[in-house]
């Protein structure tokens, strides 16, 4: 579960269109989802993954290069503003590209 703070920053990212180039990509029984975030105070951009599985729809692989992931990351699952803001924009992508349909597709 992400935390309420991070859930505010996250939306406020997303607000502020600070992510790109999104990539989403299948392995094995998984949706890869990456993507490039801009660090709002630092200017330095963090690279953003999450793995789906498309069986349970359940979020089971996530990775950040920023240091809130590094430090808060215990199982390989945490959830920081960047790979939040990551599905935000990828649900938004898909929804707009009619990708959903053609997820539901793939297995």
């Amino acid at each position: 579960m992400i935390h309420p703070k991070r859930w505010q920053r996250g939306n406020a990212y997303y607000k502020e269109e600070n992510v790109y180039g999104v990539d989403f990509a299948t392995e094995e029984y998984y949706l890869i989802i990456d993507a490039q975030v801009e660090g709002f105070k630092s200017y330095r951009d963090y690279e953003s993954v999450l793995g789906i599985n498309l069986e349970s729809l359940n979020i089971e692989k996530t990775r950040c290069t920023c240091e809130d992931y590094r430090e808060n990351n215990r199982r390989g699952t945490y959830i920081c503003k960047h790979i939040e803001v990551t599905l935000l924009e990828a649900m938004e992508i898909m929804e707009n590209t009619n990708r959903v349909e053609a997820l539901s597709n793939i297995h």
